[in-house]
């Protein structure tokens, strides 16, 4: 059962995400990302959530098209800043981070910013995301992906301070 769901209805794009418990498998309909996620969870070893330091070019393989890494800052409203954008999920995502989108591009609206903020708080509580649906770049088509966010620790503790997001077409 998911934990939480938001919708998002952002420069006439539609998408959804659903959050999961961390512990919690993936759906059957998540396709490829249920690898992903097998990746990502042999990477806590011991711990709550992966150090990005656990993370390398080589654990990566097959997935550095599809990928992206964000900072997520000191807290909720801290800048986000994208450290990794692979060529595919630059071509649905383009160059900025939802923070950007939502946040500092557009500042008077407070639907997507309190969407934005929820989302985030549901990360920090230790859940992950899959979404389905077009992304927010009007650059972008009309064709439908699915993506994968999980949280990294900073390797000091079990804080999350990074998302790591693999991205699909979706075939519906």
């Amino acid at each position: 059962m998911p934990v939480k769901t938001v919708d998002y209805d952002f420069n006439n794009r539609i998408f959804q995400m659903v959050f999961y418990d961390l512990n919690q498998m993936l759906p059957e309909n998540a396709e490829k990302l249920i690898d992903f996620y097998k990746l990502w969870a042999e990477l806590r070893y011991d711990q709550k959530i992966p150090s990005r330091q656990n993370i390398s070019f080589e654990t990566l393989k097959g997935w550095h098209s599809n990928i992206r890494l964000v900072d997520l800052g000191q807290n909720v409203m801290a800048h986000k800043r994208n450290i990794i954008i692979g060529k595919i999920y630059k071509r649905h995502w383009g160059n900025e981070t939802m923070y950007s989108q939502f946040i500092e591009n557009n500042k008077n609206d407070i639907v997507h910013r309190n969407k934005y903020i929820e989302s985030i708080k549901c990360f920090m509580n230790y859940n992950y995301s899959i979404s389905i649906g077009n992304t927010p770049n009007v650059e972008s088509s009309y064709n439908q992906v699915a993506w994968i966010d999980l949280p990294l620790s900073n390797g000091e503790n079990d804080e999350i301070s990074y998302l790591i997001t693999a991205l699909i077409p979706y075939n519906i």
